[in-house]
């Protein structure tokens, strides 16, 4: 089991964590990618339909399955259209999608690796390709548990999926959502401070600014 010691430095830390895991699981936005262009416009149109505040609406999604997200903010509306009004102005807007720094290294670590995200399977296809990343074999989706994060269900599954024990796991998440998904999971998780403040993560086992503080190459 992957544990951490307060008293060692963050690298300290995090070589002694690599170099027991046995496999890496990512988030995908924000962690992997940087979609948040994509993500604001769509759900600003989302809130502007919905007489919400646009801002809190965008902070609200983060890390969250659309279909979650759109049940919890508007209750008394129609889940299946407003989720597919999301998705198509998602899918079809990819504009400054990019990898951020270190993602493609870390897909290329000599560990196991799988993407775990709250896209649902067509809207993690368009937003991998657009940054051009490789697709691992393991991608987990919304479209593939029955509860997004917070819960642990999609981590336990890529862990599954890898043939690894979720306390031999390293979960990289930018969202307090991901991060406490991973922490139900018994993995040890790394925040990266890429789209949410520091406090916000602070149940991270280690929190860093991004992938390349780790990764390189």
């Amino acid at each position: 089991m992957i544990s951490g010691d307060s008293e060692e430095t963050e690298d300290q830390r995090f070589a002694a964590a690599l170099e027991r895991a046995e496999a890496l699981l990512f988030d995908l936005d924000g962690t992997l990618i940087d979609s948040s262009g994509s993500t604001r416009r769509a759900w600003s149109a989302f809130a502007v339909r919905h007489g919400l505040d646009p801002e809190g609406v965008v902070e609200a999604v983060q890390g969250q399955p659309s279909r979650e997200s759109v049940r919890r903010l508007t209750p008394d509306a129609d889940p299946e259209f407003e989720q597919g009004l999301v998705e198509q102005a998602e899918l079809a807007d990819t504009e400054g999608i990019v990898a951020l720094p270190g993602a493609l290294a870390a897909l290329n670590s000599n560990k196991k690796v799988a993407i775990v995200t709250s896209c649902t399977d067509a809207l993690a296809a368009v937003r991998i390709g657009a940054a051009g990343l490789p697709r691992p074999d393991v991608v987990i989706t919304a479209d593939r548990v029955t509860n997004g994060k917070p819960d642990p269900e999609a981590f336990l599954l890529g862990a599954e999926e890898l043939e690894v024990a979720p306390s031999d796991c390293i979960v990289f998440e930018d969202a307090p959502a991901g991060i406490a998904a991973g922490k139900a999971a018994g993995a040890f998780v790394v925040g990266l401070r890429t789209t949410h403040s520091a406090d916000s993560l602070k149940r991270a086992d280690l929190l860093l600014g991004d992938l390349s503080a780790l990764f390189r190459g």
